[in-house]
């Protein structure tokens, strides 16, 4: 990058200044994204406020400075640089000038060559100290968003502040320093006090030495951290097709260029070939450069896709397709390569420009068998051949050279059909079709007693090819299993389907009806249409939909009319009064005299359980059983309640001529005092 060949000159410029007197760089703070000090001594910086924030050097380089938010982010460096002759280099981008953003300050009044601090206020006013009394102001110029290089120099006997390379002022020395809020250690981007006065901005490359330099040397420093004024175009160059190259023109303030085409663009995006060339002064220095760019050429697969015979073989060779490297799908690097079967390959050729794939099918014919074909005349005339491939030549006995041929008469026909590598003959017999047979089939058919079987299937001419589901060998076949069985039939000329559907009816026969009672009122629903029968009757009378409806006693004779014969049933259905009832009071009187003190339930049904709620007229419940036993006594809380009507609500169930019924009553109950 620029900044480390400028920083290879500051080195140089140290060198030389270390050979001319005894100078030595105590702090070296490249300050590129962290807090470390690289020179010798490694007084290294603690950041605080947060998290280290770097920022984008005066070079444009990421990660080359750090940045200070204004709120309370600072350095301190933890080290006191306390010497009668210094120099205190550094670079500083403001992001605000108004306030007081304080870039540093060493200020105590226990030092003995007296503080030295820097800060930028009041709009643009830049002040320093570098060992005098009070601060100076070394320009009131200073603008947002721009880099300024500042040296302080103390000698030992006046301090001079230099701005950018130049002098700006100049005061006399002294040993003092501040009495409020002291402090004599180094601290970067705040007041001495570290807890006002933060700086915003980017600060970078801060440097201390123990000697002071002077306008010479100070200006070297200057030119030694700035940009080159004039950078030459890259060495010429070859470029993949579709990519392109971006071009910079010198940049700094006093540069001028301009490119062969008269246009001062920066960058510069070149996509095509050609021969380019700048021209650039700084009004001292000239600069003329040429970049000649030229495209790689284009590599283009070979996707050899071609046949082998026996005995042959096929050589790829990759040694003048323009590619630096070849890898195989079997990781196989040679550039020649010789098959001698079929293959279905694969390989990457890498070229500067990255890589592409390029195939190889080799395939061999398939080897050529003979067929002997029967076939049948339909409709007066048949299509023989049954070979479509296009690249088969074929001769027929006829003197025709198509893959098919249209015959109508019967006899031998053969065909001479030709690869790359083989030749066979294909027969056919030609005969009249046979008519296929066409039966009347019933819906289905049925097994009616268990283990017995069926035939189906129907005879056919030996000609005439059959296929049944089960693939059962012959055209006619016994079942006794429960199934759709389909016959097909292929003459040549069609095909026909018989479908045979067997029902096992035997297994079929409905669960009888058991003798029951119902209660008076009730029915017993049934549907018959789930059966396979043709007729149902009750009692001798045929059912109108296959439904009916039990509700009467008496005995029922049911009759199922199905394909096998008929199943019988009979049953006795009863018809019994199923009602409970309740035997409760309308009214009590609970007085103490023993007679109708207090309301309780009765049943004569068997297993009576049930559930009690009374209200009161204002719907307060005041009263709930617990057991059958339970009866209320006219209280409420352990309190007589007044007397009145009331509302009671009973579930109850029981067990009626060996039923289990449940029913629901409420009423109105009656107190009297």
């Amino acid at each position: 990058m620029l900044k480390n060949r400028l920083f290879i000159l500051f080195i140089a410029l140290v060198l030389s200044l270390f050979a001319q007197a005894q100078c030595t760089l105590m702090a070296d703070f490249h300050l590129d994204g962290q807090a470390a000090d690289s020179s010798s001594f490694a007084n290294h910086g603690t950041f605080f406020g947060g998290n280290l924030t770097s920022g984008t050097d005066r070079f444009n380089n990421p990660n080359g400075a750090v940045y200070f938010d204004g709120i309370n982010d600072y350095i301190n460096t933890f080290t006191t640089y306390d010497y009668q002759e210094r120099t205190i280099s550094f670079w500083f981008n403001a992001f605000r000038t108004n306030g007081t953003n304080s870039i540093l300050a060493h200020d105590a009044n226990t030092l003995n060559y007296g503080a030295f601090s820097s800060l930028v206020q009041n709009n643009g006013d830049l002040e320093g100290r570098a060992g005098g009394v009070g601060s100076t102001l070394i320009t009131d110029t200073i603008q947002t968003g721009t880099w300024y290089h500042v040296a302080m120099v103390r000698s030992s006997t006046m301090n001079y502040y230099y701005l950018n390379g130049q002098l700006m002022d100049s005061s006399n020395v002294n040993s003092n320093g501040s009495a409020f809020q002291a402090y004599d250690k180094l601290v970067i981007g705040t007041h001495r006090s570290r807890s006002q006065d933060f700086y915003r901005g980017l600060i970078d490359d801060l440097k201390i030495f123990n000697c002071a330099f002077d306008s010479q040397g100070v200006d070297s420093l200057y030119q030694s951290q700035s940009q080159s004024p004039l950078v030459a175009l890259p060495n010429d160059t070859i470029i993949c097709p579709g990519d392109s190259i971006v071009l910079n023109g010198p940049q700094g303030n006093g540069i001028s260029f301009y490119w062969d085409d008269n246009t001062s663009i920066n960058p510069r995006i070149i996509k095509q070939p050609g021969t380019y060339w700048i021209f650039a002064t700084n009004g001292v220095d000239t600069l003329q450069d040429t970049i000649v760019i030229d495209h790689y050429q284009a590599l283009l697969p070979q996707a050899i896709d071609t046949s082998l015979c026996a005995g042959d073989s096929i050589t790829v060779d990759y040694r003048n397709s323009g590619a630096s490297s070849v890898r195989w799908l079997d990781n196989d690097t040679s550039r020649v390569r010789t098959f001698i079967a079929p293959v279905n390959y694969a390989c990457i050729l890498y070229w500067p420009c990255g890589s592409i794939s390029d195939t190889l099918i080799v395939n061999s014919p398939d080897p050529l068998q003979g067929r002997v074909v029967d076939t049948a005349i339909c409709n007066g005339t048949i299509k023989l051949g049954n070979r479509n491939d296009p690249s088969l030549n074929f001769l027929w006995s006829t003197g025709a050279t198509s893959p098919q041929i249209t015959v109508s008469n019967t006899g031998n026909y053969w065909v001479s059909v030709r690869n790359s590598c083989d030749t066979v003959v294909d027969t056919f017999k030609v005969v009249m079709a046979q008519p296929l047979p066409n039966p009347n089939i019933p819906d289905t058919f049925y097994i009616c007693e268990p283990g017995d079987s069926l035939q189906i299937g129907v005879a056919v001419n030996p000609s005439v090819r059959f296929t049944w589901s089960n693939n059962a060998s012959t055209s006619q076949q016994w079942v006794g299993q429960t199934g759709l069985y389909t016959l097909s039939l292929d003459n040549g000329c069609e095909q026909r389907s018989l479908k045979y559907e067997v029902v096992n009816i035997s297994t079929l026969e409905p669960e009888p009806f058991e003798d029951t009672t119902l209660c008076l009122g009730s029915s017993i629903f049934h549907d018959f249409n789930q059966w396979p029968v043709s007729e149902i009757r009750i009692n001798g009378s045929p059912l109108a939909n296959g439904q009916f409806q039990f509700d009467r006693a008496g005995i029922y004779n049911i009759e199922y009319l199905q394909p096998c014969g008929t199943w019988r049933d009979t049953f006795n259905l009863e018809v019994v009064d199923c009602a409970c009832n309740l035997i409760l009071p309308n009214a009590f009187t609970p007085n103490g005299d023993g007679l109708n003190d207090d309301f309780r339930i009765k049943s004569a049904c068997d297993n009576f359980d049930y559930r009690i709620v009374i209200f009161n007229r204002w719907g307060i419940q005041v009263f709930e059983n617990s057991t059958n036993e339970d009866y209320w006594d006219g209280r409420y809380q352990g309190q007589e309640v007044p007397g009145g009507a009331f509302v009671y609500k009973i579930w109850y169930s029981s067990v009626i001529n060996g039923r289990r019924l449940e029913g629901y009553q409420q009423g109105t109950i009656r107190l009297y005092r």
